[in-house]
């Protein structure tokens, strides 16, 4: 199975009102973070905009995976994607 597949079985097994409760797992700024990474391809490219380093978004974008249960900062923002945390 792939990590896609593993990623889209663990959201097919979300209860209907699990979303709130997603929600609170990401802080604002950690789901600025994703964004932002979304809407600029990288992590290099989206400290310029957030105006930090980037050793500081790679720091943070470990602690978004792990509060996931992700392994890559893609996965990351797949998954929020899916769930409507991120446009």
């Amino acid at each position: 199975m792939s990590e896609c597949e593993t990623l889209e079985l663990v959201n097919s097994t979300v209860v209907a009102d699990a979303t709130v409760t997603e929600l609170k797992l990401l802080t604002a700024n950690e789901v600025q973070l994703l964004q932002t990474v979304a809407d600029c391809g990288s992590v290099e490219k989206a400290s310029r905009v957030l105006v930090r380093s980037v050793a500081t978004l790679k720091r943070e974008l470990a602690t978004i995976r792990d509060k996931l249960g992700v392994r890559t900062t893609m996965q990351a923002v797949v998954w929020a994607l899916r769930n409507g945390i991120i446009r």
